[in-house]
């Protein structure tokens, strides 16, 4: 997977303090935090290389790999292909404030 730009990043992540670089690469994750109805989270977007995208069109699977013994709250999800795909979701409350307003994006 390659990792991508976000539009809205407010955080690029670099590689933990004791990382080994020579069992895997770990380069710099940029996020955007966003806040939902279910709380905080970090957004990043990623693209499948050509043989991973040729892999799940032949119905591979897609995992999740997280560091660790205890398995936070995340979601997969896809981003469309407009220019607007590579925008992190909308701050829930930010788009409630926006509807209070009469509906208009400010």
């Amino acid at each position: 997977m390659l990792i991508r730009e976000i539009e809205g990043a407010t955080r690029h992540l670099g590689t933990p303090a004791d990382w080994d670089h020579s069992k895997a690469a770990c380069d710099v994750l940029h996020i955007a935090d966003v806040l939902t109805e279910s709380g905080p989270f970090m957004v990043s977007a990623w693209s499948p290389t050509a043989e991973e995208l040729a892999a799940l069109n032949a119905g591979a699977p897609l995992y999740l790999w997280i560091a660790g013994r205890s398995h936070p709250v995340v979601a997969l999800t896809v981003g469309d292909t407009s220019a607007e795909g590579n925008r992190a979701p909308i701050d829930v409350h930010q788009q409630n404030e926006t509807k209070q307003e009469g509906g208009i994006e400010q």
